[in-house]
């Protein structure tokens, strides 16, 4: 399956993203597509939602407590 935007331009493999976080320290993530499904970070843990188009994809993270 050939990830695309909502504009329906594919995504390239090693092309950057900008992907949103839901909660822990950040407010976005600066990936390689494809992405990391998980990101460890010292408080939790990023879990990518991958639900529909590449623009909708987010990250929520997950707390260690």
């Amino acid at each position: 399956m050939t990830a695309v935007r909502r504009t329906g331009d594919p995504v390239e493999p090693g092309e950057r993203l900008f992907i949103l976080c839901e909660g822990g320290p950040c407010a976005t993530r600066l990936v390689k597509y494809p992405p990391p499904l998980e990101v460890v970070e010292r408080e939790g843990l990023y879990v990518l939602v991958d639900d529909g188009a590449v623009d909708d994809w987010r990250y929520v993270f997950v707390s260690r407590s």
